[in-house]
């Protein structure tokens, strides 16, 4: 069963979400736009401006390391996810739009990239 679908745009994958009742909806109509980071071990970045539109708890500060190598200190928040008839409750960040490994692990056991189609699917 496929649980998130998506599209492979500019060789990004990129699935889509908007926001209802302050938890962020994984939609094939959404206007947000997460790519899918295989690079990113942690649940969610979100972009600034959703950290006031979703409902979020301040867990506390995070040291992460870029891409760059770079070390940088954050605000972790909890916030919910609901992705079909399923809510799960992660962490997210602020920063990029990106959905990271351990919140792929946690919704599906399978990742696809069809690139002949175009189409990222995540599935249960």
């Amino acid at each position: 069963m496929n649980l998130i679908t998506g599209v492979i745009a500019d060789n990004k994958p990129i699935v889509k979400a908007t926001v209802k009742d302050g938890r962020l909806v994984f939609s094939r109509r959404g206007k947000i736009e997460f790519i899918v980071d295989t690079g990113f071990t942690g649940d969610m970045l979100i972009p600034h401006p959703l950290v006031k539109q979703l409902n979020l708890d301040l867990l506390s500060y995070g040291t992460f390391e870029l891409a760059t190598e770079q070390l940088i200190e954050l605000p972790v928040f909890h916030g919910n996810v609901v992705i079909g008839k399923t809510t799960l409750e992660v962490e997210m960040v602020p920063g990029d739009a990106l959905i990271g490994m351990s919140l792929m692990q946690a919704i599906g056991s399978q990742l696809l990239f069809d690139f002949d189609k175009g189409q990222v699917l995540l599935r249960g």
